[in-house]
C-alpha cells in the first residue's frame, strides 16, 4: 500500500495541522454520511454534533477543555435565544437577521457589555463554520453581521494592589 502523494516527504508542523484537520473533517463527513440515522439538522442536533466534535478535539489536544466548556456555556445562551424566538429551527434558518437579533438580545435582555457580546458571537462562529464545512448551510450569515468590538481597556483601568485592597473593604 503506497501513501497518497500529499503524505510523502517531510511534514512541517503547519502541514501536519492542515492534513489532520482535512482528515478529521473527512472522517466526520463519512461517519455522518454512512450512518443509518438520517439526522434532521435542527439547531439542537447540530449543536450536539458540534460539541461532540469539539470534545474529540480535546482528546486529540487540539483544543483545551476550558475552551470547550466556555463555548458550551455560551452556546446555551444562543440556543435559549433561538428556542424562545423561533423554536428548534433548521440550522439553515439562522441568517444575519437572526444573528443581529441575538446581539440585541444580549445587550437588551442579558444586559451584557460589548466585550461579552463579542465573546458570545465568537463561540457561535465556529458552529457556523462547522456547518459550512459540512455543507449543511450554503453561506456564512456572519458576513453581514456587525459584531460589537470589545471594549479596549488601558492599564489605568486596572486597579493596582492598593486600589484592590480599598475595593475589597467595600465588598
Amino acid at each position: 500500500v503506497s501513501l497518497p502523494k500529499e503524505l510523502k516527504g517531510p511534514l512541517t508542523k503547519d502541514r501536519r495541522k492542515v492534513l489532520k484537520r482535512k482528515y478529521e473533517v473527512r472522517y466526520e463527513d463519512n461517519k455522518t454520511r454512512h450512518s443509518n440515522v438520517n439526522i434532521k439538522r435542527t439547531l439542537s442536533k447540530v449543536i450536539d454534533v458540534f460539541m461532540e466534535f469539539r470534545k474529540n478535539k480535546v482528546k486529540t489536544q487540539s483544543l483545551s477543555e476550558t475552551t470547550v466548556k466556555g463555548d458550551e456555556k455560551k452556546l446555551r445562551y444562543f440556543k435559549t435565544f433561538i428556542f424562545d424566538k423561533l423554536g428548534d429551527v433548521s440550522i439553515e434558518d439562522i441568517d444575519s437577521k437572526v444573528l443581529d437579533d441575538y446581539t440585541d438580545y444580549c445587550r437588551d435582555i442579558l444586559k451584557v457589555n460589548p466585550t461579552t457580546i463579542h465573546n458570545y458571537h465568537k463561540s457561535v462562529q465556529p458552529l457556523i463554520k462547522f456547518c459550512l464545512i459540512k455543507g449543511w448551510i450554503g453561506k456564512n450569515p456572519y458576513e453581514k453581521v456587525d459584531i460589537p468590538k470589545p471594549i479596549q481597556r488601558s492599564k489605568d483601568d486596572i486597579p493596582n494592589k492598593d486600589e484592590s485592597k480599598i475595593i475589597k473593604t467595600y465588598l
